[in-house]
């Protein structure tokens, strides 16, 4: 197998334990099984990721009519964060009406850790030179146009 580890799925992996471990730390001070909030995180995140690739596909669907099979290729690139996030608000919606737990408060418990992983994934950039940059759009210094 010819397997690429990108410096930027690591970052992505980072922010997701990073995430995953504001979680469950607040999850503790709401009293949340931790069971309930580490298996629910789990599928949002594999949710999120179709969703992200759905809602990317869909926005530019003209890439894609010709070869649908394309839009299995994620590794290629493609994905959308508005996705992620209405498949990760639908799934989280399933979830706490499956296991008799407060929507809300579950979206609550989510909500800090959700801003933390968006926040950390896009401060480091790496070129396809492979130098690190900092990405100054995501910092949103004004530009001088």
């Amino acid at each position: 197998f010819n397997i690429e580890i990108r410096y930027y799925s690591i970052f992505i992996m980072l922010g997701v334990i990073i995430s995953i471990s504001m979680l469950m730390k607040e999850g503790k001070r709401y009293n949340y099984p931790k069971d309930f909030l580490f298996n629910l995180a789990f599928w949002v995140l594999i949710f999120g990721i179709i969703g992200a690739r759905l809602y990317y596909c869909l926005l530019n669907f003209h890439l894609y009519k010709d070869n649908l099979i394309d839009i299995l290729k994620i590794w290629e690139g493609g994905l959308a964060i508005y996705g992620a996030i209405l498949a990760g608000l639908a799934y989280i919606f399933y979830y706490c009406k499956k296991h008799d737990m407060l929507f809300l408060k579950t979206l609550d418990i989510f909500s800090l850790s959700l801003l933390s992983l968006i926040a950390t994934i896009p401060l480091l950039d790496f070129t396809s030179t492979g130098k690190l940059l900092i990405n100054l759009q995501t910092l949103l210094i004004p530009s001088s146009l």
